[in-house]
């Protein structure tokens, strides 16, 4: 076993191009080499898959990937495929024969690292071979998941410990970007990692300067803080359609800008994050969908036009600006409305379970799948066209499928076309005498093999006009080939497909058999409850808006940061005159009507998420001098 740092360095020096680590990454390294489990809270930025990817490499037999994002899991295969590293993925959006394909290169082949979604683990197809796999390795990402408290907890995630089970003796890597203390403890609990096998690295970014603008003028505070920046950057909205519009905006303005979402095509999404990587665009006005992966170290400024869900999700997009460690831009640009839309949103995303049991069972009777059917096939899904067939509140369609797809019922393609596909069924020197007399066919495959890489252990990407321009044929005679391949069990053919898909990753149940578990459907409402609470609070702060951060992921002793909003304003955040003159008009006229109103009184009559900033204005109004009719003021600093 490999552990020395000259060796590790030089593993790093040849698959990486790189010279150091990263902060903790030689140390987590070390430890799983060392054969103990290990658990990596790493920022978004921090090099979380070198951490399993590198290991992988050096031990000698098989490493498994735990992963729920397939965006993700298809973006870490390609990299180790470029780096001469054997790998592959196993998700929802491969066939039967593909999946079994795919097993065996990994458990007999050449195939080093599998990446798997949590949700297959159990399958008959792969539980049976993962028996008898030597494997070296299990490596858990987005750990966070298999934590009841953790924000995006999805109970396929215990399938983990089943592979414990199995495999006792083989080391666990756990990474997550974003844990508090009550997650992290939870996973170490349920993989028995020890205090030994923890490695945290500090949320602190010093380069990060943090700023929150409220304001009703959102569309002006926009121009104005872009008129101050440089450089690239981010604009995040939640909505797809405000995407649009603020992009056309900024167009219109004058500014290289593009914009991204869930619902463009695989091409559109491809080519306008290439032209962002590439410079040939400054901005790009996006949601969440994007970031998956991204790793550019140039960004300027994040900014955040709406509410985000989490801190956790919050940090995350933010953790995209300035990975070069130079001063880079967090800035939020809110109104009111925005806080009440985001507390809207999260009341309406939980609906009450007859209504989601209602949208389970007519999904299956659109879909044309009867009781005891559907496992583990796909099937085109508009999801506006079944809104509109049945008539069912848009809101609640989705609310019920993103839900459905946490709990591992189900998965979506997260795109409206999905590209083609193709993976190579035979071994290489059957190839030969199968299209001995054949050459239109083999002509295919010969460029096929030599314009793509891993077609021999995963289904890749491929584009029949590319092999169309590089052969000589049309393309019409292209797919005419590469079905007539598929026909003959030489390759694994999967044409694009004009719309978005869902695949059922269990058979449907009955009317009286089919339920959702209702204690941790309403435990899922209350700690989304409290994690949008705490994200408002964020945005509300008076004191510095790091050191919130830092103590919400449980690094309670940290120093203010000196440059957020609330820093540069003394800790106190200035509000603008009007702002001032509207609560001093108003102490006025309440106490009008009462003898004696204290200060803590007066601030209680505000919302919650309002409370601090009437108490960073009450403080800013005396120490301008001013007096204030309120009793007990000196309470408000304690």
């Amino acid at each position: 076993m490999v552990n020395a740092k000259g060796d590790i360095n030089q593993v790093l020096k040849q698959y990486w191009g790189f010279d150091d680590f990263r902060p903790l990454q030689q140390e987590i390294i070390e430890s799983v080499l060392g054969g103990g489990d290990t658990l990596a809270l790493l920022p978004t930025g921090g090099g979380k898959s070198l951490c399993y990817q590198l290991p992988a490499i050096v031990l000698p037999y098989k490493t498994i990937v735990i992963s729920p994002l397939i965006a993700l899991m298809e973006d870490q295969v390609n990299s180790l495929l470029r780096r001469g590293i054997r790998a592959a993925a196993i998700h929802s959006g491969l066939d039967r024969r593909a999946v079994d394909i795919t097993i065996d290169n990994w458990v007999h082949g050449p195939t080093k690292v599998l990446f798997i979604a949590p949700e297959r683990i159990t399958t008959p197809i792969f539980w049976e071979r993962l028996k008898r796999v030597n494997l070296s390795l299990l490596a858990v990402d987005e750990a966070h998941c298999i934590s009841q408290w953790g924000f995006d907890f999805r109970p396929s995630y215990f399938d983990v410990l089943k592979i414990k089970d199995i495999h006792p003796q083989v080391p666990v890597i756990a990474l997550t970007a974003t844990a508090t203390d009550v997650v992290i403890d939870d996973i170490k609990d349920k993989l028995g990692i020890g205090d030994a096998g923890f490695f945290r690295k500090s949320f602190r970014r010093d380069n990060l300067h943090l700023q929150v603008i409220n304001t009703t003028g959102k569309e002006s505070a926009l121009l104005t803080a872009l008129s101050r920046l440089s450089g690239t950057g981010i604009i995040y909205q939640r909505n797809r359609r405000q995407t649009r519009e603020v992009a056309e905006l900024l167009a219109a303005t004058g500014y290289r800008v593009t914009y991204y979402h869930g619902g463009l095509s695989h091409k559109e999404r491809q080519e306008r994050q290439a032209a962002w990587m590439d410079g040939k665009v400054d901005l790009i006005v996006c949601t969440n969908a994007f970031g998956m992966g991204i790793d550019k170290p140039d960004v300027r400024y994040v900014i955040h036009l709406d509410v985000p869900p989490s801190i956790e999700e919050y940090y995350q997009e933010i953790g995209r600006a300035g990975r070069d460690g130079l001063p880079a831009e967090v800035i939020s640009i809110l109104s009111d409305q925005d806080f009440a839309a985001a507390r809207y949103n999260h009341t309406t995303a939980y609906y009450p379970l007859d209504q989601v049991h209602s949208v389970y069972h007519r999904l299956h009777m659109y879909l044309d799948i009867p009781v005891g059917s559907g496992a583990g096939e796909s099937y085109d899904f508009d999801v506006n066209a079944f809104v509109d067939r049945t008539r069912l509140a848009g809101r609640l369609v989705w609310s019920t499928l993103q839900l459905l797809e946490r709990e591992g019922w189900l998965a979506l393609s997260d795109g409206v076309k999905s590209p083609s596909k193709a993976m190579i069924l035979v071994q290489g020197w059957q190839i030969n005498e199968m299209l001995r007399d054949q050459p239109a066919k083999m002509k295919v495959v010969q460029h096929l093999l030599r314009h793509y890489e891993g077609l021999f252990v995963t289904k890749s990407t491929i584009d029949e006009d590319d092999l169309a321009a590089q052969s000589g044929l049309s393309r019409r005679q292209i797919v005419q080939q590469l079905k007539q391949l598929r026909r003959e069990g030489i390759i694994d053919y999967e044409p694009a497909k004009s719309g978005p898909q869902v695949t059922m990753l269990r058979e449907r149940l009955s009317t009286t058999n089919f339920e959702i578990d209702k204690t941790r459907y309403h435990l899922r409402k209350e700690r989304a409850g409290k994690r949008l609470d705490a994200m408002i609070d964020y945005f509300a702060v008076a004191e510095c808006r790091q050191q919130f951060v830092l103590a919400y992921f449980g690094e309670e002793d940290s120093q203010p940061c000196g440059h957020c909003d609330r820093c540069q304003a003394g800790g106190i955040g200035l509000a603008a005159p009007e702002e001032v003159d509207k609560v001093r008009a108003h102490i006025a006229q309440v106490v009008k009507n009462t003898d004696t109103l204290t200060a803590q009184e007066y601030v209680s009559m505000y919302p919650r998420t309002k409370r601090l900033k009437a108490i960073a204005i009450i403080q800013q109004i005396r120490d301008s001098g001013v007096d204030l009719p309120l009793a007990a003021l000196e309470e408000l600093d304690d």
